[in-house]
């Protein structure tokens, strides 16, 4: 038997993609993608939250839902870190796998997003439409909110190092996976990081032979190819070179 597993993540960093691949290859039950945000499936608890309820009653729910050892992937930077507390502290008990979907270059992670917010392509059912429109000109982007999109990699890089510290403090493991190395690289290098998370849940071997049509078309098939839109950014240059100057100043906060 493989373990459940919830996957921490932020917006723009393949986690819709490597969820549903993961998903169907283990034996639990996945349920709605960000199933604690606000308008989904789950999201009476952080309603609850916001309207001031009682956080034990709300851990109390919470501990419920995992009992049932659903799988999750959470992106964790539109909430507060009392409320990802209360996640960690209800996931605990219930044998979790616990994964960090990062990115690498965290600069194209939030690009990506502001143009996602812009455009509203979020998956590739909107895309092709979309991005046709841009390239063709009949739409016009806007220049990038560059102040908005520092304050973002600010409070991203704080929140995942509280939740990871509170994590550690209750000896609770965790795997660190990077979006550059899934989706970008070499083929033999992506498999083999990819089979190394198969490993960490404890898949049986034999799911790489039969997934293979299905890690195919989640890993190496799946891209959103925003870079192609990125220059129709007025600023987008600028935005870049900014945008990596102030980041290293950040760092070493």
């Amino acid at each position: 038997m493989s373990k459940p597993f919830f996957i921490w993540t932020m917006r723009r960093t393949g986690g819709t993609s490597l969820m549903s691949l993961l998903t169907q290859i283990s034996e639990y039950h996945g349920i709605q993608h960000e199933p604690f945000n606000a308008d989904r499936q789950l999201g009476k608890f952080i309603k609850d939250f916001r309207k001031g309820e009682d956080k034990a009653d709300i851990k109390d729910g919470l501990e419920e839902v995992f009992k049932k050892q659903p799988l999750i992937k959470h992106c964790y930077e539109i909430f507060g870190i009392e409320f990802n507390n209360l996640l960690v502290e209800a996931i605990n008990p219930y044998g979790y796998q616990h994964i960090f979907l990062m990115r690498k270059d965290d600069i194209s992670r939030i690009m990506s997003l502001y143009l996602a917010m812009q455009t509203s392509v979020w998956g590739a059912d909107q895309k092709k439409a979309q991005y046709q429109k841009i390239l063709s000109g009949e739409i016009s982007l806007k220049p990038f909110d560059i102040d908005a999109m520092l304050k973002h990699y600010e409070w991203s890089s704080f929140i995942t190092s509280k939740i990871q510290e509170l994590l550690k403090e209750k000896g609770i493991e965790y795997k660190i996976v990077y979006f550059d190395d899934i989706y970008t690289g070499e083929r033999e290098e992506r498999i083999e990081k990819l089979y190394n998370l198969f490993d960490y849940l404890e898949f049986d071997d034999s799911v790489k032979v039969k997934y293979k049509d299905l890690i195919e078309e989640k890993i190496f098939n799946n891209s959103q190819d925003s870079i192609s839109v990125l220059k129709y950014i007025p600023n987008y240059e600028d935005a870049k070179n900014i945008f990596s100057e102030s980041k290293k100043i950040v760092k070493k906060k």
